[in-house]
């Protein structure tokens, strides 16, 4: 039977989920109902793993075809540490993909596979990566959506570029 500690959070992923699909409906993005591409799990293949969230925004892209932003957070208990503390649970590791027409750009926090640099980005979407600094989804989106802008700015103002 699980303990009143994993029933909780049960509902603290749920909770995430919705504040980031509202995050993404309030910039404008579709979500993406398919698939494992959004979606709140209470139990992870490891302990001491509480849960993943994993949520998918898609918008139309003005000159055709379509961009995304996907959100994927592990959370967990103390003593985890993490760079952000939400209802006393800790996020464990994040990636948080923007994907335009062009480009791919990851933000990630994974201690796991890069315990050099836990805090990094893949400029490209690649395996190469630069240290970075912790980053949330929020800040993440906007740094994307100031990108979208830049790029169909690019592509309006400067054919083929």
């Amino acid at each position: 039977m699980p303990s009143v500690s994993r029933r909780s959070g049960i509902w603290f992923v749920y909770e995430r989920f919705e504040q980031l699909r509202a995050l993404l409906e309030r910039w404008g993005w579709e979500i993406v109902e398919r698939g494992d591409l959004s979606q709140w799990n209470e139990q992870e293949h490891h302990d001491p793993i509480l849960g993943l969230v994993r949520i998918r925004g898609r918008r139309a892209w003005p000159l055709g075809g379509h961009v995304t932003f996907t959100i994927k957070e592990w959370w967990g208990d103390p003593p985890l540490d993490g760079p952000e503390r939400q209802q006393g649970r800790v996020l464990a590791g994040y990636h948080y993909t923007a994907q335009s027409i062009k480009h791919q750009v990851r933000h990630c926090y994974d201690t796991i596979r890069h315990p050099d640099a836990p805090f990094h980005v893949h400029p490209h979407g690649d395996e190469e990566i630069r240290p970075g600094s912790p980053i949330t989804a929020e800040q993440a989106l906007a740094l994307f959506e100031h990108r979208l802008a830049d790029e169909l700015y690019r592509e309006v103002s400067i054919p083929d570029a």
